[in-house]
């Protein structure tokens, strides 16, 4: 599991157990230096501002040590920018040499703009902010518009003037602080089924159809049991619960809480509550722990208080300083509902006999003023609705109703309001009084969805809004249903109804486009009191009833859906990466970003060693790019004896790339640590070392005397392969917005596939999605000096690694290609094999010549010569061997991308062993094996001039040499 996938979980969790965040506090003094004896003042501003976990942003930083003192305050993530560009390096030097550059890190930039997207920003710190605010550098509006909710500014040297639009919360020697307020409009989603009333429908009027991304973390490899298990949104913060084991029946499942406007990790626990008992309230959280409700400090995850003895709790609500709680013995299914006193934790009532679970994650209840209504919908108890009166738990009445809907299995109180209980069955959506539980009228429906999909949503999915009952409808057309297909899926006329809730007539219709074919998607319908959010959460704006599309990046979380809340729409996708932006992300609506012209000169800035680099490109018997080629084949000519062993190890840093090697250098990007490093081929010596913007994901790109890489801020950078001397630098990303990614500061735009070197152009695409914040840039600059040759803005997927054939680049999926000297003409497919078969372990495919089953667990492969060299463990019972036919099932791990073995937050008593095998390539028999002293990074190998470099988690580049 790589570095920064983990982030500060391994700070800050310990299984089994309660994680605790980190209380240190800001240290700052009253003159804007850190130091020792200054401790109480610092403690007292930092407790002031009363915010010590999420993003912290340090403007007008100097000599770094202030910097890394806010860094030592975890669990911050911390970005400072500095507009002094001779002190950059040795202020980044400062924070190195105290182990933190990563998780906090500095760039030059000019601070008249900020460069991070609105409501991001947890603590903002700025030294001389008088004599800067005064200049306008950066104006006030810049600080509150990056400032989250919630958010303190501390600001040294500035007083508010008359007028002023901000008011300042507190004063501690010359620092003024101020705090910016919650937006108004926005809304909470503190149960799993929003709040208590069982009416799902968000009071978010600042939700609309999202286009930006303004936050993405947790795992980003598939998830077989890829859907969220619960999530709520409330106090500023994100709680969800999902399995993140990579195999399928397997968990993993854990508790994340992020901050919810930033998504900086806050805390993390195993093994996770019972998803329909986790409820946010400002500063607190409840949840099911152990068989029983506690209380925990929504920040930090410090249990404040446990609620008596074990009870099974199956279900949660909170409501006037009570939680409501639904328990239930697993074995005889008896029920029981509780109401417990929050502050003191004394039983006030319980109700026994009453099995009322939650059904198809429906809590099958409703709080209403002095009333608590439920249904018993379970298939083998009876199916019945009471109401109890919520002061003192007096059961006011309680109707069987199993034979009165005339149909037999489970009911769901779908919705609730205008004072009628909304209950859904196998045929369809039942009306009952609340007042003494008249039943008033039936509607039947055929659900939306396929035969062989029945969790698709339908029906059942109910809104009371603006006194209508709203369902969502897919009516079949009868004269078009031959083909079974047609029938469920796309024969259909799909509509909004809504229903007199008194009577059931319909009152108004609100239809989908013609051509709009709703689906049969997995997870429930979504509301709030402006759209609704059916089929794969399109937008149907209810006042106007006008159809609204989302950005298409989005695979909506299975079982639960998104999530709006602060104007934002949270939402965990854990399914086909590469197709949909995946892991737990917040989105936010808006247009795409316009910035410079492609061909603006002010996106290239030339360094010190522009035109001094070498002419020549790179030796067959180097390995100049990732996977050694244009077509990614992972296949050198270069010979190795089978046998090898170790000449020297090198400390890369953490997280390190795959290498790559040319003209006695090997280049290997330390991602976690943003650097880039060159190291002697003969001896293992550091050559250079080079600090990006941000992280750098794959290893340099050797042409030309150059090496060029991609990083996560945006730009494309070329150096002296001998030196590391800056030759050129380009602006890829279409803006300098910032977001935070999986706990680093990161473009909107990242270069993070690499770039790829073909003749005298380099090709690289810039950008998350093609269907979010504007698409793809794709882009061909000259290797030599980094002048644009061509441009495209281009929808799709998610950008995977470019490949060449000499004529026509591929930097997409699915068919995104270019010729490389003209972006507008046709092109061919790529063909990347010949007449032979490939093994498919890796993406693009490695070129074996022959079909070939690995039965290892495989992390890397090249092929050398006349031999194949894989790096891995063998497989449960299997002899390693590399077989010449068609793999059975079981003989390979089926990989989607680097996936562990163990979870980060969890490591095995014994770690695995893992190995070098080499295998003739010409009869498939293993011809050497060799233990490896650490986990071999993800396709992490490479073969130049008779050597094999291999690096490993530990952070260390391993050359190796034939016996």
């Amino acid at each position: 599991m790589s570095t920064d996938k983990c982030g500060l979980l391994q700070r800050m969790t310990t299984l089994g157990v309660w994680a605790s965040c980190l209380g240190i506090a800001l240290c700052l003094t009253a003159a804007g230096r850190l130091h020792a004896d200054d401790l109480g003042e610092a403690q007292r501003l930092i407790n002031t501002a009363g915010v010590q976990a999420g993003l912290c942003v340090h403007l007008g930083a100097t000599d770094g040590q202030f910097t890394a003192e806010l860094g030592r305050s975890a669990p911050f993530v911390v970005h400072a920018l500095t507009d002094d560009r001779a002190g950059l390096e040795a202020a980044r030097a400062q924070i190195r040499a105290q182990g933190l550059y990563g998780r906090v890190s500095l760039e030059y930039a000019e601070l008249d703009k900020l460069p991070y997207a609105d409501s991001m920003v947890n603590l903002l710190v700025m030294e001389n902010a008088g004599r800067r605010l005064a200049a306008g550098t950066p104006p006030l509006e810049e600080v509150q518009r990056v400032l989250a909710p919630g958010g303190v500014a501390c600001l040294q040297d500035w007083t508010p003037p008359d007028g002023s639009p901000v008011e300042a919360k507190e004063t501690v020697g010359r620092w003024t602080l101020f705090e910016k307020g919650y937006p108004e409009g926005g809304d909470e989603w503190t149960h799993f089924n929003y709040d208590t009333s069982a009416n799902r429908v968000s009071k978010d009027v600042l939700v609309e159809p999202f286009q930006r991304l303004r936050w993405v973390a947790g795992v980003e490899w598939q998830m077989p049991d890829y859907f969220a298990k619960s999530s709520v949104v409330g106090g500023g913060r994100m709680y969800y619960v999902i399995n993140e084991h990579p195999v399928r029946r397997r968990s993993w499942r854990y508790l994340s809480v992020r901050d919810a406007f930033s998504g900086v990790l806050l805390w993390k626990r195993t093994p996770a509550p019972g998803p329909l008992t986790l409820i946010a309230d400002g500063p607190r959280f409840f949840m099911e722990s152990e068989g029983r409700m506690v209380m925990v400090d929504g920040e930090t995850g410090r249990l404040l208080k446990t609620y008596g003895e074990a009870f099974q709790p199956g279900w949660a609500y909170l409501h006037d300083g009570h939680l409501l709680v639904s328990c239930m013995e697993r074995g005889p299914r008896r029920g029981e509902l509780r109401k417990i006193d929050v502050e003191t934790g004394e039983l006030r009532w319980s109700l026994p006999d009453r099995n009322v679970e939650a059904i198809r994650d429906r809590n099958n209840a409703a709080i209403d003023g002095n009333r608590v209504l439920y249904v018993e919908g379970h298939r083998r108890v009876t199916r019945a609705i009471g109401c109890v009166n919520w002061q003192d738990g007096e059961e006011l009445w309680h109707r069987p109703i199993g034979d009165e809907l005339g149909v037999d299995g489970a009911i769901t109180l779908s919705a609730f309001g205008e004072g009628v209980m909304i209950i859904s069955s196998g045929s369809g959506i039942h009306a009952f009084s609340a007042e003494d539980g008249r039943h008033l009228w039936d509607h039947t429906y055929e659900r939306i969805g396929t035969p062989w999909r029945r969790k698709a949503k339908s029906y059942r999915d109910v809104f009371v809004i603006d006194g209508l009952v709203w369902v969502h409808v897919g009516d079949l057309q009868p004269e078009l249903t031959e083909n079974p297909r047609h029938r469920y899926l796309y024969n259909r006329t799909f509509y909004w109804q809504g229903l007199d809730p008194n009577t059931g007539r319909e009152v108004r219709r609100i239809s989908y486009p013609e051509d709009k074919t709703v689906g049969a998607s997995c997870f429930p319908d979504q509301a709030t009191t402006r759209y609704f959010m059916g089929g794969y959460s399109d937008f149907v704006e209810i006042a106007r009833g006008e159809y609204q599309p989302k950005a298409r990046a989005l695979k909506t979380s299975c079982g639960i859906g998104p999530r709006p809340a602060y104007g934002l729409l949270y939402n965990t996708t854990l399914y086909q990466p590469g197709r949909f932006l995946q892991g737990t992300m917040a989105l936010e609506h808006g247009g795409p970003d316009t910035g410079p012209a492609a061909d603006d000169p002010a996106r290239l800035v030339t360094g010190d060693a522009a035109g001094r680099a070498i002419a020549g490109q790179a030796d067959p018997e180097d390995w100049p790019m990732y996977r050694y080629d244009a077509l990614r084949t992972a296949r050198s000519p270069t010979r190795l004896s089978p046998n090898l062993k170790e000449l020297w190890a090198a400390e890369v840093g953490a997280e390190p790339s795959a290498p790559t090697a040319a003209r006695g250098r090997v280049f290997v990007a330390a991602t976690d640590s943003h650097e880039v490093v060159a190291f002697d081929a003969e001896n293992g010596g550091q050559a250079w070392r080079f600090t990006a913007g941000s992280r750098v994901r794959q290893p340099p790109s050797y042409t030309r005397g150059l090496a060029v890489f991609g990083s996560a801020d945006g730009r494309v950078v070329a150096l002296d392969a001998e030196t590391g001397g800056l030759a050129w630098q380009f602006a890829a990303a279409r803006t300098p917005r910032r977001i935070v990614a999986r706990e680093r500061v990161e473009s909107v735009w990242p270069v993070d596939q690499g770039v790829l070197p073909v003749g005298e152009s380099i090709f690289f695409v810039a950008g998350r999605h093609g269907e979010i914040d504007g698409g793809l840039d794709y882009y061909a600059l000259n290797a030599a000096d980094g002048r644009l040759v061509w441009h495209r803005n281009v929808g799709g997927e998610c950008p995977y690694l470019p490949i060449s054939d000499g004529q026509t680049v591929t930097l997409g999926h699915r068919g995104i290609r270019f010729d490389v000297n003209d972006p507008e003409a046709q092109t061919p497919n790529i063909r990347i094999h010949s007449d032979a078969n490939k093994s498919d372990e890796l993406y693009p495919p490695h070129i074996l010549d022959k079909t070939a089953a690995l039965t290892i667990r495989l992390k890397a492969l090249i092929v050398a010569g006349e031999l194949v060299f894989a790096a891995g463990r063998p497989l449960e019972d299997t002899e390693p061997s590399l077989l010449w036919r068609a793999p059975t099932r079981g003989e390979r791990s089926e990989q989607y991308a680097d996936i562990p073995d163990y979870h980060p937050l969890d490591p095995p008593d014994e770690k695995p062993d893992w190995y070098l095998y080499a295998f003739s390539i010409e009869g498939g028999e293993k011809l050497g094996e060799m233990k490896l002293p650490a986990e071999p990074v993800w396709d992490g190998m490479a073969a130049a001039r008779g050597r094999l470099y291999l690096t490993t988690t530990d952070g260390m580049l391993r050359c190796f040499v034939p016996e």
